[in-house]
């Protein structure tokens, strides 16, 4: 009895190593293609970064880097080997800090209600004004939670918004979707080459016209003179045709089961003798 007990014991601590073991080399090889997947990704960053310095920022088909064929600056994906890319040029979000109202207006309209508007319109005036005089609807230190205070000043982060949101109870109603596709960079005009379709729908307020534009970039053949020709829009005060410098990025690659994503903020000045590529917000996940 005790020579079966003794057994059946050992047998058990044979499992358990054996099961722990198993464990151990597939924790090994995960990490192992976590880190396969992560040089990979940053291999076609770094060959990014590369094409972004030594070309201007538009599509040349005729181009002889591969990358400059296949990019675009509106966040339309593309494939650099295996790696999704995603380049926004931050120029073409609705910029919180810089819109007219009326543009601000359009955006928020397919999640705030009208009668709403005027209050948020107003709180998001009132948080970047510099006195603190509430304006009709607006909203200004005394009347957030403790601890919330309008900077006076330009938003710095997006996150300021949501503060002013929070307050009129809209965080439920503005979907998080809603931030992708918004600005707080201090950057005077709109491009509406490269704006995604939800900051090209408020800007031409035209759903025919949104459709002419979206059609004629996906062909690779939307040019500034075509976009005047379509929309009588010309580039002035508030409008550039020029991809800015400011840039998001985003990289996802994936193998066997193992999801990494990139995300990351550029500044992207060719000429500058320092800091010719300044790269901030980086979050992986």
């Amino acid at each position: 009895m005790q020579v079966l007990i003794i057994t059946a014991v050992l047998m058990l601590i044979a499992i358990f190593i054996q099961q722990s073991i198993k464990q151990q080399v597939e924790i090994a090889s995960l990490a192992k293609e976590r880190l396969s997947v992560r040089l990979e990704l940053e291999n076609v960053q770094a060959k990014l970064y590369r094409s972004l310095l030594s070309h201007q920022r538009y599509q040349d088909k005729n181009s002889t880097d591969e990358i400059v064929k296949l990019w675009n600056f509106h966040g339309e994906p593309f494939y650099l080997d295996s790696v999704k890319v995603t380049v926004q040029d931050v120029q073409g979000l609705i910029n919180l800090n810089t819109s007219p109202r009326s543009l601000l207006k359009r955006y928020f309209s397919p999640w705030v209600d009208e009668k709403l508007m005027p209050q948020l319109l107003d709180a998001v005036e009132d948080w970047k004004d510099e006195d603190n005089l509430r304006r009709l609807n607006g909203a200004e230190k005394q009347d957030y939670d403790k601890g919330v205070t309008p900077s006076n000043t330009y938003l710095q982060h997006v996150n300021e918004f949501n503060l002013i949101a929070e307050h009129l109870k809209l965080t439920d109603i503005i979907p998080p979707i809603a931030y992708r596709f918004v600005t707080v960079q201090r950057l005077a005009g709109f491009n509406p080459l490269n704006a995604p379709e939800p900051a090209l729908n408020a800007f031409l307020n035209d759903e025919n016209l949104v459709k002419q534009v979206l059609s004629a970039r996906a062909r690779g053949e939307l040019s500034r003179f075509q976009f005047f020709q379509m929309t009588g829009i010309e580039e002035g005060e508030f409008v550039t045709f020029g991809t800015s410098p400011f840039l998001e990025v985003e990289l996802s690659a994936s193998r066997n089961g193992v999801l990494i994503t990139k995300r990351v903020k550029l500044k992207v000045n060719p000429r500058a003798r320092k800091n010719a590529l300044t790269i901030f917000n980086v979050v992986w996940y």
